[in-house]
């Protein structure tokens, strides 16, 4: 870790671009999140027959874990629904 001198607004000067690049990867990875949920939720909407037509709903992601486990979990879900899909329609 590099150590910080000068004044305050050199030191912020100095972390500002870590903390952009730390927020847009936190974006990004909020967005992979409501991509996988909002197919999570078609599937399921799909499998069991309730497609409601209409404006559809984001759905609320928690940003108080998106560590890349609950990211492949997420997956891992949708990819069973994606198979029972497929199961369900031969």
């Amino acid at each position: 870790v590099q150590k910080l001198g000068g004044t305050l607004l050199e030191q912020l000067a100095k972390i500002e671009p870590v903390l952009e690049h730390l927020r847009r990867s936190r974006d990004e990875r909020v967005e992979e999140f409501m991509v996988v949920l909002a197919q999570i939720v078609r599937l399921h909407a799909e499998i069991s027959g309730t497609v409601e037509n209409g404006d559809h709903v984001p759905p609320l992601v928690d940003e108080t874990n998106l560590s890349l486990r609950r990211l492949a979990e997420f997956k891992s879900q949708l990819k069973e629904l994606q198979t029972e899909k497929i199961v369900h329609h031969l």
